[in-house]
């Protein structure tokens, strides 16, 4: 039989039956450690709605079993043997399947916890019973650090939701979250900085002890000598702008850069004590040289002890906090030139590359870093720009390779980013997550098409490839939806195609002939956008399909494309209205008002189309989510300052998730329906063609 497991055991040997679960059945388990036989207990009772009795028991070293009496003597050494090929390291285990019963056998308790969320993956529902299928399985991860990103900085979720993501995560064998906070953290020190909104202390010190509860290492992440808008777009701040006019990066030399930032390390680091890490950013600080301090230092000796400069001390001030400093390496790299030796050595550079190619592009660099005797982290992501959801197929190609690269050149781990860009919702990262726990766990096993189709059946409960293919479609087709109009990224959204001519053009300049390859894919788009739509649909109302929000989430995305190709069409076919009209103006005007009325009707109606779509995403959204304008959350001493978008984000061009609507409500298009319209009247009394 087929076994779905994320990651993918690495050493998984199938047996004959299984194990079906009744009410005389109970977990026992050694060690003080109950997360795992809490863990396994939950997921048997969510299938099946069977409650299972959970008790410890004497006994030295980390087990777990589930019998219907106690655990027999064979079924516990078969467990220790199977943990006994897979090491002595603390993530690894030993789980057996029986006739009799389940066994599971740990070093340490993460290894346990990983046994139960294989046992948890391995779980059936059989005639309304729990049944695991008989297996030995010996486990161990390829690298130690397997992390994956949150990124607050246009949005902040509900703590109860990052409480839940933080126990999915761990079911992929995920164990660090890195955190940007941005301004979505109370800080006390510095008010003024933070959002109306955001994670006061407690909710980060309670955050963090969830964490440490699911073996999950909770990295924040402070950004500080660039994208920092979030800051110094405070007016109080200026004066510690590189540039004047932007609110992008801090100087260096600038003493007040180091007491703001080394007040935020300070609170944030008080909220999550006990964990090993702290990300200071440190990326894309491009404006370097730009304040005649800085220029003078630049003239006299290059860009690279400034930002050595300002690594020494961060990272300086990190240490002594008792964390390991992490740091984004683009800006080093770019102007190290011969100083590699002269970078510090005790934290770790997070090497980032966002290409499906980034392992073979970047094996020189890595390189490097080892020979320089220097700690690295690869970081891949499975979201940058796309619009809608994330690029699946380049950003699982990008992880795939990097943990590939990882693994081979003995690092220490992998992190995929999530970025907020364009404001993508976080449940669609599950498959990018869940490959980090497969890429990291066991490179070997790959992340491909089969791997989500074994993504969907785990997270969702699919029973063939439908929902896998939705995935692929949907990011296949989002950066060709978003660009039918406007030509280029979502960073650029303002620069839009022009609208139809009001009046008929010769062929070869009409609309739809200068936007012909774009009219091909939108019927493309369109048929494969209402095919997503209805297997979403029908996954979604099955009443068998898990984490179903998710595939809410991905069904509101769908609307909203969909709503985009029918905007188009609507303007095509304005087009062929228009000329048609202006055919018949000459014969009867009757003719000619009816179809300009039905050309402006669909573009209004498609437009109509986008904001409903939009109120149906914000209620769906809005379950997780706290509302994207923060203003209306303002205390009457203080207004929330919206960054004016430095970095033109489109999640950031407006306040609210309108931007989602940003190219619609922007290009004219109810202008230009509105002036269908009114020629529709104007038509029966004009002498001549009453557009222009």
């Amino acid at each position: 039989m087929a076994f779905n497991i994320i990651p993918r055991p690495k050493k998984l040997a199938p047996g004959r039956g299984g194990f079906t679960v009744d009410t005389t059945a109970a977990i026992t388990f050694t060690g003080r450690d109950t997360i795992a036989a809490a863990y396994l207990a939950e997921a048997i009772w969510s299938r099946t709605d069977l409650e299972i009795e959970v008790a410890s028991k004497k006994g030295s070293g980390y087990s777990l079993s589930l019998a219907r009496r106690a655990d027999p003597a064979s079924l516990a050494a078969a467990a220790r043997r199977a943990l006994g090929a897979a090491g002595a390291g603390r993530e690894a285990y030993g789980l057996v399947v029986t006739l009799r019963g389940l066994a599971a056998a740990a070093n340490a308790p993460e290894g346990l916890f990983y046994a139960a969320a294989t046992a948890a993956q391995l779980l059936e529902k059989r005639e309304g019973r729990a049944f695991f299928p008989a297996c030995t399985v010996s486990d161990w991860p390829d690298l130690e650090f397997r992390a994956v990103h949150v990124d607050l900085k246009h949005h902040m979720e509900r703590f109860e939701y990052l409480v839940d993501l933080v126990r999915n995560l761990a079911g992929f064998k995920v164990n660090a979250l890195v955190l940007e906070l941005e301004d979505k953290f109370l800080y006390r020190k510095r008010p003024e900085v933070s959002a109306p909104l955001g994670l006061s202390a407690d909710d980060l010190k309670s955050l963090t002890a969830v964490c440490k509860e699911f073996h999950v290492e909770l990295v924040p992440l402070i950004q500080g000598l660039g994208h920092a808008s979030y800051i110094l777009k405070h007016p109080k701040y200026a004066r510690l702008r590189e540039k004047k006019d932007s609110f992008a990066e801090f100087c260096p030399q600038n003493e007040g850069t180091y007491r703001v930032l080394f007040d935020l390390y300070e609170e944030v680091a008080a909220a999550t004590e006990g964990t090993r890490y702290f990300h200071i950013g440190g990326d894309e600080a491009w404006l370097m040289g730009n304040c005649p301090k800085c220029a003078k230092a630049v003239k006299k000796s290059g860009k690279f002890p400034l930002y050595q400069r300002w690594l020494t001390r961060c990272a300086g001030k990190i240490r002594s906090l008792g964390r390991v400093p992490m740091v984004w390496d683009d800006m080093l790299i770019k102007d190290a030139g011969d100083n590699w030796g002269k970078l510090p050595r005790d934290l770790f550079y997070v090497r980032w590359n966002y290409r499906p190619d980034a392992a073979d592009r970047d094996r020189d660099k890595i390189a490097n870093y080892a020979n320089a005797g220097l700690k690295v982290i690869v970081a891949a992501a499975i979201q940058t720009d796309g619009p809608y959801v994330p690029i699946y197929h380049e950003h699982l190609a990008n992880i795939d390779g990097y943990a590939r690269a990882a693994s081979a050149a003995g690092l220490t781990g992998i992190l995929t980013t999530a970025w907020e860009d364009s404001g993508n919702h976080t449940e669609t990262f599950w498959p990018g997550y869940a490959a980090t726990g497969q890429g990291g766990w066991n490179s070997a096993a790959g992340v491909d098409f089969e791997f989500l189709v074994d993504f969907t059946r785990v997270f969702h409960a699919a029973t063939d490839g439908r929902l896998a293919s939705v995935y692929r479609t949907l990011g296949r087709t989002a950066m060709d939806c978003f660009r039918l109009l406007t030509p280029e990224e979502p960073y650029k959204a303002e620069n839009m195609i022009p609208l139809p001519a009001l009046t008929p053009q010769e062929p070869g300049r009409r609309w739809r002939d200068i936007n012909s390859s774009r009219v091909a894919a939108a019927a493309e788009m369109a048929a494969t956008l209402r095919e997503a739509k209805k297997v979403l649909s029908a996954a979604i109302l099955s009443g068998v399909a898990e984490n179903v929000y998710a595939l809410e989430v991905l069904l509101c995305a769908t609307r909203v494309m969909l709503a985009r190709v029918g905007l188009f069409f609507a303007l095509r076919d304005a087009e062929i209205a228009i000329e048609d009209a202006h055919a018949a103006f000459g014969a009867g005007a009757a003719r000619a008002s009816t179809l300009l009325h039905d050309a402006s009707v669909g573009v209004y109606g498609a437009l109509a189309a986008g904001e409903s779509a939009l109120s149906s995403l914000e209620a769906v959204w809005l379950k997780t989510r706290l509302p994207q304008d923060m203003s209306l959350f303002d205390a009457p001493a203080r207004k929330y300052l919206h960054d004016y978008d430095n970095y033109r984000h489109l999640a950031a061009k407006t306040t609210d998730l309108s931007y989602l609507l940003f190219v619609e409500r922007r290009i004219g298009a109810s202008d230009f329906a509105a002036k269908l319209m009114k020629a529709s009247r104007d038509v029966a009394l004009a002498a001549s063609w009453p557009l222009e």
